[in-house]
């Protein structure tokens, strides 16, 4: 596993940070979905479907694809990562 490139998910999801959580706590409280997105890799729709599953499964946040904001919320963090895997390769 790259550890700069986790770390720098990590911080994408840190300023994403859906709970919300004071912002001294998200980096470690988001460092276990860092860790699964390296898994997952490069891939838009992969990593937004995966996003979704974060918030509304995991996080029981409420997500709802049908509305823009949730919609546009995912996509911006998923473009986020991709640029993050783009910087790393």
């Amino acid at each position: 596993m790259k550890p700069k490139l986790e770390e720098d998910i990590n911080r994408v999801l840190g300023a994403w940070n859906p709970i919300p959580v004071p912002e001294f706590l998200a980096l470690d409280e988001y460092r276990y979905y860092a860790s699964q997105i390296v898994l997952i890799g490069n891939n838009f729709d992969k990593l937004s479907a995966y996003l979704k599953e974060i918030a509304s499964e995991r996080m029981g946040l409420g997500y709802n694809d049908n509305i823009p904001e949730h919609r546009a919320d995912i996509e911006k963090v998923a473009r986020d990562l991709v640029h993050v895997f783009e910087a790393n390769s």
